[in-house]
């Protein structure tokens, strides 16, 4: 019986974990955390591939990813990370630059304030190099 209830209420523990709470101040900027991350990860639909920022593509479970990106789901707000930036690739250490993940457009330094979610890196003439792993929620 106590196994039968901790699995009918594990479904409910996980989506209680994952909602913010409405107290929680939302300009309030946090990195996305690895080991809660994980789990949202595996169920993402869909990812950016920062090399090519432009495009919000479907996860072909098939196939493996190799150049840096970034797991998430695409929302009535648009696209919403579910973790770190994954992948092989080099890092921009400088990171004068962020893309906002929820419209994929690249800011400068100047643009003013990033807005969450972002990631900082660089701008290329093909896309978006970040600076760490760091997805800022």
């Amino acid at each position: 019986m106590k196994r039968v209830l901790l699995v009918a209420l594990l479904p409910l523990a996980v989506a209680c974990a994952s909602n913010p709470s409405s107290s929680m101040n939302m300009s309030t900027s946090r990195a996305v955390d690895s080991s809660s991350a994980s789990l949202s990860r595996s169920r993402a639909s869909h990812y950016i591939l920062l090399s090519q920022p432009t495009a919000i593509r479907e996860i072909d479970w098939s196939r493996r990813v190799y150049d840096l990106h970034v797991k998430g789901h695409v929302t009535n707000r648009g696209f919403m990370p579910s973790g770190t930036v994954e992948g092989k690739g080099r890092l921009c250490p400088e990171g004068t630059d962020w893309l906002r993940l929820s419209d994929m457009k690249i800011h400068s330094a100047q643009d003013g304030t990033p807005q969450a979610p972002y990631i900082l890196g660089c701008r290329t003439a093909s896309g978006f190099v970040p600076a760490s792993r760091d997805v800022v929620m």
